[in-house]
């Protein structure tokens, strides 16, 4: 009678050992590199996206004014808007809503949109408007 060995105690052959170590590598490798790429793509997906739709003036002056960079020169929602100056390839918008960060005051920004060569609007500087630079009439 021929006793089976367990698992533990069975011993392969170098090719067998290759296999294993090959899928268990597959199994590892494979799931990071998929989500990397996936991630990779998401993010550069998003700034296509982002550039398409930034070729309407209007959504790029709401774009930018709710989500730039820095968050206290953010606001929640864009309320009113004021064009100050405007050109063929450049516009300087003044945008009232609540700030962003908390307490939610009321704030005014000032910001400069400029056209790429694609055609969409790229915003290129923003500040917060003093309330000694307002028009007293």
């Amino acid at each position: 009678m021929v006793q089976k060995r367990s698992k533990k105690n069975r011993t392969y052959t170098r090719v067998q050992r290759l296999k294993k170590r090959r899928k268990k590598l597959f199994t590892i490798i494979f799931p990071i590199v998929l989500i990397v790429l996936l991630v990779t793509g998401g993010v550069l997906l998003k700034g296509k996206y982002v550039s398409y739709k930034c070729s309407n003036l209007t959504y790029a002056i709401d774009y930018y004014f709710t989500n730039w960079k820095d968050k206290d020169l953010r606001i929640n929602r864009v309320q009113t808007m004021t064009f100050v100056d405007k050109t063929e390839d450049k516009v300087v918008v003044e945008a009232f809503g609540l700030s962003h960060t908390e307490p939610h005051q009321s704030t005014t920004l000032v910001g400069e949109l400029t056209k790429d060569p694609n055609g969409s609007w790229v915003m290129k500087s923003l500040a917060k408007k003093d309330s000694s630079q307002e028009n007293v009439e």
